[in-house]
């Protein structure tokens, strides 16, 4: 009967090692997990925050445009699309009222948009400079 009781206690010190081992690999799994899902996430808002400042840029490069055709041409109405690497830009209409005009520049890259607002007066010098929304 000795016998019996050893190897029964034998058997729950190889189930609680089991167990244990068990519990111990499922939570660094679940660490390894969590980490690998943050990593991911951290990744992809470095790439939203590349792909905006490109699309700010895009934007600016675009008022500048829109400014030299102003100057090249004071009745230019708007009504351009330019495309850059990966970008486009988008020049609606410009507004005159009085000795000011108004444009908005949409542009876009890639997954980002930069809506630009620009005023200037009739010596073109930039009264405005904003971003909105939509």
């Amino acid at each position: 009967m000795m016998w019996y009781f050893k190897s029964m206690r034998n058997s729950q010190r190889g189930y609680i090692a089991f167990t244990s081992a068990v519990v111990i690999s499922a939570s660094l799994l679940l660490l390894a997990t969590s980490g690998s899902v943050r990593g991911w996430y951290v990744r992809s808002n470095v790439l939203d925050r590349e792909f905006k400042l490109r699309s700010e840029a895009l934007a600016d490069a675009c008022v500048e445009q829109t400014l030299l055709y102003i100057v090249k041409d004071p009745l230019f109405s708007g009504h351009a699309t330019t495309t850059f690497e990966g970008g486009t830009c988008v020049l609606d209409s410009i507004i005159t009222t009085g000795a000011y005009k108004e444009f908005v520049i949409r542009a876009t890259y890639q997954t980002a948009h930069t809506n630009l607002d620009v005023v200037i007066d009739d010596e073109f010098q930039i009264i405005s400079w904003e971003e909105v929304s939509t």
